[in-house]
C-alpha cells in the first residue's frame, strides 16, 4: 500500500513547492524561500530516484 503513496507524496511535494516558488517573493523571508528551493530539489531527486529504479532491465 505504501508503494502506491510515494508517487502521490513526491507530487505533491513538487506541487507545493511550485506554488511556493511561484508566488510573490515580498511575502517570504529568505529562509523560507531557502527551504521551498530545498523541497523543490528534493522533489526532483526523489522522482528521478524512483524513474530509474523502475525501469525493467
Amino acid at each position: 500500500m505504501s508503494a502506491s503513496l510515494w508517487p502521490l507524496l513526491v507530487d505533491v511535494l513538487l506541487l507545493l513547492a511550485t506554488i511556493g516558488l511561484l508566488k510573490p517573493s515580498g511575502l517570504a523571508t529568505r529562509r523560507a524561500r531557502w527551504v521551498i528551493w530545498l523541497a523543490f530539489l528534493l522533489g526532483i531527486a526523489v522522482s528521478l530516484a524512483a524513474n530509474i529504479a523502475a525501469v525493467h532491465p
